[in-house]
């Protein structure tokens, strides 16, 4: 579908392109990176500092840290110079932001703790705000340039919805954007689609709950044809937002009580009070990125292959 915009719509959409999604956008850029992304902004953080988690967030002026991606967007070395394991196999991570590693340093993402507890490497396909269809797509870009053995995949059940943008065959790096339902208000549905139906169709949340589970069949069906061990996880425990009433305003709402909000997690022994939330005060923490890692760890432990059954908008 061809879209056309005013040049007040293009100003307005062009506010939730930030980083990396304005670079969907751009011909590939060699070493690219950069300081801040998506909701993890220099504003939000320093306004931040200012409130009741400023404390648990001074960690970040003395250690700062940098997204390092590669030319295909992803927070991961260039495809080419990928280390295989001994066995000559590749896992890979798929999912969205909590994936990619929004508000953490790189070496705090599952991915790389997966690779520091069990010795394998992992390619992190991790797209920020990037739905189930994204992962359906970067699976498909790799999966016969690699020996795939395990494809681990992490996705919130935030309802999203994928479509193009704009594809480079001759650089094979596809471009793609998200939506959200028109419950969010930065949802790019409203200014991509302007006949009322399609918005209402692409925007709506049983909708887009359809297009996950749909989404999640297809990379199974994807990984049992190449006989490679698929693990999905479409929830995971945030307990340690708990010591960051801030942090918990921010992801449930301003008038969220702490109360209210330990009803919605799932308790565990592995979160600690010396943990460190996400610079953004929205992503996994610090703790909650090790749990996400060893749910994977657990599972292939026990059984080859895992889909957890899906339940609709955890958090």
């Amino acid at each position: 579908m061809k879209t056309s915009f005013s040049g007040d719509q293009a100003k307005e959409f062009n506010k939730f392109l930030d980083l990396p999604y304005s670079m969907l956008l751009e011909s590939p850029v060699e070493d690219l990176g950069f300081e801040w992304s998506g909701r993890d902004d220099k504003k939000t953080f320093e306004n931040n500092l200012e409130g009741i988690d400023g404390p648990a967030l001074e960690y970040y002026l003395s250690n700062p840290f940098y997204y390092k991606v590669n030319k295909h967007r992803y927070r991961a070395p260039e495809f080419e110079d990928i280390i295989l394991n001994e066995d000559g196999t590749i896992d890979v991570a798929l999912g969205c932001s909590f994936t990619f590693g929004i508000g953490v340093p790189e070496e705090w993402t599952w991915p790389s703790l997966y690779t520091k507890l069990t010795g394998r490497n992992i390619l992190n396909l991790g797209r920020p705000g990037g739905g189930v269809g994204h992962s359906y797509v970067a699976l498909n870009q790799i999966i016969d340039r690699f020996k795939i053995k395990n494809v681990l995949h992490f996705h919130p059940t935030h309802p999203r919805a994928l479509y193009l943008l704009k594809m480079d065959y001759t650089n094979e790096i596809l471009n793609t954007s998200v939506m959200f339902n028109m419950s969010f208000e930065d949802s790019q549905a409203k200014f991509i689609f302007n006949e009322d139906y399609f918005k209402q169709i692409m925007c709506d949340t049983k909708y887009l709950t359809f297009i996950h589970k749909r989404d999640v069949d297809a990379i199974f069906g994807l990984c049992k044809g190449y006989n490679i061990s698929y693990y999905n996880f479409c929830s995971y425990s945030p307990t340690p937002t708990l010591y960051y009433p801030d942090y918990i305003k921010n992801r449930l709402g301003k008038d969220v009580s702490i109360e209210e909000y330990k009803c919605k997690v799932i308790k565990s022994s592995d979160n600690k009070e010396d943990d460190i939330p996400a610079r953004d005060l929205v992503h996994p923490s610090k703790n909650t990125q090790k749990l996400i890692a060893n749910q994977f760890i657990k599972k292939m432990h026990n059984q080859a292959g895992y889909i957890q059954p899906f339940v609709d908008h955890v958090l």
